[in-house]
């Protein structure tokens, strides 16, 4: 086993238990691969989806990229394109920048090229096509909060239900954006979407009331400065070789008041699921009934004086070029070896306590550390804080709460690792009486949704059956699970006496996260027949 010199003293490096059975046990689930909590269950439910229909879903989505057109050439440059107003927003790491809004100061960006996604809701209950568009580095032009880099502009102009009816986009619709499937960050490793501005979790909004979060729009021009807030699943090289890492298990409870602990050199918080609107930066857990999680493993890992002194260099910078200079230099396997002190696994207590020990003697090494999350089962899981992004760099960011300890110890407290739990929901109209639901549905028939979501217990979730003017035509409350949501079909009125739009919602607290609609008809629907396959060709997306 190696030894390092830690400021002059020599410590050793590795598991420190006593059980060998309970080493692996810890060890074992960190090797799991990662991947983002919810993707397989979106890639499922797009799958699903007409793929020979433009827009039906986030695989196929119709191309609408303002800024690869050509169509805004920079920041100051939105305007109308094909007839409507833009949507402009950028993708951002949540590496520890304020985000409490939207607006572009200084944070960290995901690479060119991320892919996004909108849709918005017309008056009707209309749901749009999916658009995409690419994040790009936009010119300037005099106003930075629209521009620089990981800038997207959609352009989505209008399009025809089968009905006949023209949509076109406006500014003061709801809408929603989302990453795509399978985006990467600057360390290649999977993002997980955890905000969008305006609103705050994944879901449909608009530019007017609490909602735009400093997103803002220009009537009949541009909707701007929205964004997501998005994280980076951890690269190996971010940590010592799994084989050495110390599982720590003395942790908070050996001395729950950290002036009788032992070993000073250490960092502490608690760990639990965050799922509350809540307003402004999630440092601290401030709300009442705060779900602390037990037997979660943060994974903290430190430098060494030559890793301080290569990281310190680019503190400078901005946080993505600071995060795409870290990988250049610990990609290298003989930097990562001199660079990485330690890497110490601590599990939460039932109060969701975890205290992290270091075999350091540096201040500093303890104040530059990185840090995960993963649950019992050993995967990653998002975080809200300052380790959205590959980067060792202070704890004390704007959304942390940790502080080093004010009696002069060494160590830090309030590195609190809240988990994400709300995340990109989708629902889809997928049957008509048994029937894929590719047509126009008839008065009198039963229509069936799919639901995609991460269900929580603490966010009331409700599927809503509306028609075009907004009246509810059914609703089901208290959903907790896929199933019971998907049982919430429709038997579609019988009286409807002229074609119109019905949509369905998912909301969550309130808000309309996902939502689907179809057109009906007031005439029955004919399904054989070479003839009638134009008529019946699809109306919701």
């Amino acid at each position: 086993m190696k030894m390092k010199s830690f400021n002059g003293v020599t410590r050793r490096r590795g598991t420190t238990i006593a059980a060998a059975a309970l080493s692996v046990a810890l060890v074992a689930p960190f090797v799991h691969p990662v991947v983002a909590p919810q993707n397989a269950a979106v890639a499922q439910a797009q799958d699903t989806a007409d793929a020979s229909v433009p827009g039906s879903s986030g695989n196929n989505p119709i191309d609408a990229d303002a800024i690869a057109s050509g169509d805004v050439t920079s920041g100051s440059g939105l305007k109308k394109v094909n007839g409507a107003p833009v949507y402009n927003g950028h993708v951002y790491l949540l590496a520890g920048q304020n985000s409490q809004t939207s607006e572009n100061d200084g944070k960290a960006h995901v690479p060119d090229g991320t892919t996004v996604l909108f849709q918005w809701i017309d008056d009707d209950g209309a749901v749009s096509p999916v658009y995409s568009a690419k994040t790009h580095f936009l010119e300037y032009g005099g106003d930075g909060t629209t521009s620089g880099p990981g800038t997207f502009v959609f352009a989505p102009g209008s399009w025809t239900d089968k009905n006949g009816k023209e949509h076109t986009y406006r500014m003061n619709a709801k809408a929603r954006i989302w990453l795509a499937e399978g985006q990467t960050g600057r360390a290649g490793q999977p993002l997980q979407q955890v905000y969008q501005w305006p609103g705050r979790f994944p879901g449909f909004y608009g530019p007017v009331g609490n909602e735009p979060n400093g997103a803002f729009g220009l009537a009949g021009q541009y909707m701007a400065r929205t964004a997501l807030d998005v994280v980076e699943a951890p690269a190996p090289y971010m940590t010592a070789d799994p084989s050495e890492w110390k599982i720590d298990t003395d942790g908070y409870d050996v001395a729950p008041d950290s002036r009788e602990d032992p070993n000073q050199f250490y960092i502490e918080g608690r760990v639990w699921l965050e799922s509350e609107q809540e307003r402004g930066h999630i440092g601290l857990p401030t709300s009442a009934g705060e779900r602390f999680v037990e037997g979660y493993k943060v994974v903290s890992t430190i430098l060494t004086d030559e890793g301080l002194q290569a990281v310190k260099q680019f503190d400078g910078e901005r946080p993505d070029v600071r995060a795409d200079k870290i990988r250049q230099l610990f990609e290298n396997d003989a930097n990562r070896e001199k660079f990485i002190a330690q890497t110490v696994v601590n599990e939460t207590n039932k109060d969701g306590y975890y205290r992290a020990h270091f075999d350091t003697e540096n201040e500093e090494a303890l104040k530059y550390a990185y840090q995960f999350v993963q649950d019992p089962e050993g995967n990653w899981k998002p975080t809200y804080g300052a380790h959205g992004a590959n980067l060792f760099q202070p704890l004390n960011q704007k959304t942390s709460g940790a502080v080093k300890n004010p009696l002069g110890r060494p160590g830090w407290y309030n590195s609190h690792l809240p988990v994400a739990v709300r995340f990109v929901d989708q629902i889809k109209v997928v049957k008509f009486d048994g029937q894929d639901a590719t047509g126009v549905a008839a008065p009198g028939q039963k229509a069936d949704i799919d639901v995609t979501r991460v269900f929580d217990e603490t966010n009331p979730v409700r599927v809503v059956w509306r028609d075009e003017r907004g009246r509810e035509l059914k609703a089901c409350d208290g959903l907790t699970d896929t199933a019971s949501a998907e049982a919430c079909s429709l038997d579609i009125p019988k009286d409807i006496k002229k074609p119109q739009t019905i949509r369905v919602e998912l909301e969550v607290d309130g808000n309309v996260t996902a939502s689907d609609s179809f057109v009906v008809s007031s005439a029955p629907s004919i399904t054989t027949g070479s003839e009638t396959d134009e008529v019946l060709s699809l109306i919701h997306i």
